[in-house]
């Protein structure tokens, strides 16, 4: 008996040691990904950029103008870098959904 307890106690003091030793970091807040779609509201060749509208009026834009008009419609993953505003999010990919 009074050997399991000896053993506990050294387990419990390696476990707070490697505790110390590694702990673990906390992130204040976890970026999330969520979907979002648009239709394309312009296109400028020269620049290489294409800026669609989402349907709660935010525009974004992204470089690939090849095959892309305006009124296409097209879905995208989002990244929100962390934060509850929009304005700093982050297109992650964006896919052709069709025309009006």
């Amino acid at each position: 008996m009074k050997k399991v307890c000896v053993s506990m106690w050294i387990l419990a003091a390696v476990c707070v040691v490697l505790s110390v030793l590694f702990p673990i970091q906390a992130k204040a807040e976890a970026s999330c990904e969520y979907p979002t779609c648009g239709v394309v509201v312009e296109v400028n060749k020269e620049e290489n950029l294409v800026t669609f509208q989402d349907f709660m009026g935010n525009q974004w834009s992204f470089k690939d103008t090849e095959d892309w008009y305006v009124n296409d419609i097209c879905a995208c993953i989002m990244n929100d870098n962390g934060t509850s505003i929009v304005y700093d999010d982050v297109i992650v990919s964006v896919q052709y959904c069709g025309w009006i």
